[in-house]
């Protein structure tokens, strides 16, 4: 979509995967001026998306549910983000993402727009097994590798 006044509008999706609902989100977007946030699983599960067009150095983007909706364990686009400047450099920062008792879930970010959210503990005692992924130094995952625990 072209913009003749200043250039091009840009879109770009913010992912998410988790194994557990989420309630809420809050991170910041830099380097781009942010025109609008919307769609995505968060529209769909019903969360208010609250960000300041104003700013230009970091925009914080906040999504949350005001009836406790939240949104399921799963993976997908959490919401759609349209902005002006150069969506190369833009890197999500400062991720705050809570459960419904609004307590703060372990977050990562990949390729800088995909949230990944896992639990805290990764053994518990109905599931002793050890989860995770191996990769290599660009974040790709190495198929077929084994790790032994003694």
């Amino acid at each position: 979509m072209f913009l003749f006044a200043f250039g091009f509008a840009e879109t770009v999706e913010i992912y998410y995967q988790t194994d557990m609902p989420i309630a809420g989100f809050q991170f910041n977007v830099g380097g781009v001026t942010l025109t609008n946030a919307s769609e995505g699983d968060a529209e769909k599960y019903g969360f208010d998306i609250f960000f300041d067009s104003n700013t230009t150095l970091t925009t914080p983007i906040l999504g949350f549910s005001l009836t406790g909706s939240t949104i399921p364990a799963g993976n997908g686009v959490l919401l759609l983000l349209d902005l002006d400047g150069n969506t190369d450099n833009i890197c999500l920062t400062d991720l705050f993402i809570s459960n419904s008792d609004g307590q703060s879930l372990d977050v990562t970010v990949e390729d800088c727009n995909t949230i990944i959210v896992y639990e805290d503990d990764i053994i518990d005692e109905t599931d002793p097994n050890i989860r995770g992924k191996i990769t290599n130094s660009d974040g790709e995952p190495i198929i077929g590798t084994q790790v032994f625990i003694e």
